[in-house]
C-alpha cells in the first residue's frame, strides 16, 4: 500500500472517530486537512457529512486515491476527543512514517478511560433533578423526574441493544414516563405535569446536534446542517408525540401548558443565585455523561455558572433582545472554553458542550413541537421565533468567538516567526 493511500485511510479514520465522539464538522475538516498538508498532500478533496466522510487525493504515480467511511451514531465522549486531539498534534509535529499511524491511533483509542455506566447514570440523575427545579418544579416533581430518568436510562440501553429506530423509541419512552407522570398527577402527587415531562425530555432531546446543525448552516456546510436539523426535528416530534399521547388520557387533571411556566424573576438576587447554582449542577451532571474526566468536571460546572451569569447580566441590561443576549452568552462560553483549554492543553470542545448546556433552548423546541402535534398555531408561533433567534444567536456567538481566537493565534504565530527571523 503506497504512502498516500495509508495517509488517506488514517485521515478518514481520524475524521470518523472525531465525529462519532462529538467534534463539530468544521473542526473535523480542518483537522483532516492539517494532517494532509503536514505530509505534503495539498490536492486533497474532502466531502463530509455527520454520517459519512469521502476523501480523495492524487497518489505518487498520479493515480487517484479515494476512501469513503461511514460514521457511526454520535456518542458524546469528550475524553476520547481530547486524546485524539493530542495524537493529531503529535502526528503533525513529528510526522511519523505512514505505516505507524494506524497503530498509534489504536493505542490512543485503547487508552480512552470512559466513565462507567453507573457514573453516567448518576450524572443524568443530577442533571435532570437540577433541570426540574430550574423549570420551577417542587420536590415531588423532582422525585418523579428522577424515577422517570432512571427508567429512561435503562429503556434506552435496552432499545440500543435491540437497534430499534430512535424515532420509534423516543415515542415509546416518553409515552411510558408520560403515563406514569399523568397517573401521579391525577393522584395529586405531581404538582406540574409539564415541568416533569420537559425535564425528562432533555434526556432524549438532541440538544447538541440541534445547535451544531444551525452552526453548520451558518459556516457553509448547508447540506449537512439541513440534514441534521431535519433529523433533530423528527426526533423531537416523536418525543413530543409520546408525551402528547399520554397527555390526552389525563388532560382533565393536568391544566394548560401556557400556565405551567411562569416567567423567572431575574430582579430577585436569591432567584438569580439559585439559577446559577442549578446551572452548575446541570452541566456537572451532563459533563459526567459526556465522559469529562473527574479532574476536569469541576471546570464544566464553573464554566456553566459563568455563562449563566453573563446571560442574567444581559437580561438586566438589554432585556427583550433575545438574539443579542444568546450571542453574547454563547460568545462568552466559547471564550471561556478556549481560555481553559489553552491552560489545560485540551481541545476547546472538551469544555464547550458542558458550558453551553444552560443556553440550549430545549424548552422552546419542545413547546414548538407541542404546537405542531396539538395543531396549536398560536403556541407554535409564540415559540418557534424565539427558538430560531436563540439558535442563531448561539451559532453566531460561537462562530464569532472562534474566528477572533483563530486570528489571535495567527497574529501570535506571526510575531513568533518575525522574532525568530530577527534572531
Amino acid at each position: 500500500m503506497e504512502k498516500t493511500e495509508l495517509l488517506i485511510n488514517f485521515i478518514s479514520r481520524i475524521g470518523k472517530e472525531m465525529l462519532s465522539c462529538g467534534a463539530n464538522l468544521e473542526r473535523v475538516n480542518i483537522t483532516m486537512e492539517s494532517i494532509a498538508h503536514h505530509y505534503g498532500i495539498h490536492d486533497l478533496g474532502i466531502h463530509s457529512l455527520s454520517t459519512m466522510i469521502s476523501i480523495s487525493a492524487l497518489g505518487e504515480e498520479g493515480r487517484n486515491v479515494s476512501k469513503v467511511t461511514r460514521v457511526p451514531p454520535l456518542i458524546l465522549n469528550m475524553e476520547k476527543l481530547r486524546l485524539i486531539t493530542v495524537l493529531v498534534k503529535k502526528v503533525n509535529k513529528e510526522k511519523p512514517e505512514p505505516e505507524l499511524l494506524d497503530s498509534m491511533l489504536e493505542d490512543t483509542l485503547a487508552g480512552v478511560k470512559s466513565h462507567k455506566e453507573s457514573t453516567r447514570f448518576i450524572g443524568f440523575l443530577i442533571a435532570i433533578a437540577a433541570l426540574t427545579r430550574l423549570f420551577g418544579g417542587l420536590w415531588q416533581d423532582e422525585i418523579v423526574a428522577i424515577v422517570n430518568t432512571a427508567l429512561l436510562f435503562f429503556l434506552s440501553k435496552m432499545f440500543t441493544k435491540l437497534r430499534i429506530n430512535h424515532i420509534l423509541t423516543n415515542f415509546i419512552e416518553l409515552y411510558i414516563v408520560g403515563m406514569i407522570t399523568g397517573l401521579l398527577t391525577w393522584a395529586g402527587f405531581v404538582q406540574n405535569f409539564y415541568v416533569v415531562i420537559l425535564a425528562n425530555a432533555f434526556f432524549l432531546i438532541p440538544g447538541i446536534p440541534l445547535v451544531n446543525s444551525v452552526r453548520s448552516i451558518i459556516c457553509g456546510n448547508e447540506l449537512n446542517g439541513l440534514l441534521e436539523l431535519f433529523k433533530v426535528i423528527l426526533e423531537s416530534l416523536s418525543i413530543v408525540a409520546g408525551a402528547a399521547a399520554s397527555y390526552f388520557i389525563f388532560s382533565s387533571c393536568i391544566g394548560n401548558l401556557e400556565d405551567a411556566f411562569p416567567p423567572g424573576d431575574y430582579s430577585n438576587l436569591l432567584y438569580d443565585a439559585e439559577i446559577i447554582v442549578l446551572s452548575f449542577l446541570c452541566s456537572f451532571g451532563f459533563g459526567l455523561t459526556f465522559h469529562i474526566s473527574w479532574k476536569e468536571i469541576g471546570y464544566a460546572g464553573i464554566g456553566a455558572m459563568l455563562v449563566r451569569t453573563v446571560y442574567i447580566l444581559c437580561l438586566y441590561f438589554i432585556p427583550g433582545y433575545r438574539f443579542l443576549i444568546m450571542l453574547l452568552a454563547a460568545f462568552s462560553a466559547d471564550v471561556f472554553s478556549e481560555s481553559i483549554a489553552k491552560i489545560k492543553h485540551c481541545p476547546a470542545t472538551y469544555y464547550l458542550y458542558a458550558f453551553v448546556i444552560p443556553l440550549i433552548p430545549g424548552d422552546l423546541a419542545a413547546y414548538s413541537m407541542f404546537g405542531v402535534v396539538w395543531q396549536n398555531g398560536t403556541l407554535f408561533m409564540e415559540n418557534i421565533i424565539p427558538l430560531l433567534e436563540s439558535l442563531l444567536g448561539i451559532s453566531v456567538g460561537f462562530v464569532l468567538a472562534s474566528s477572533i481566537m483563530h486570528y489571535v493565534r495567527k497574529i501570535k504565530l506571526g510575531r513568533m516567526f518575525a522574532h525568530n527571523i530577527k534572531r
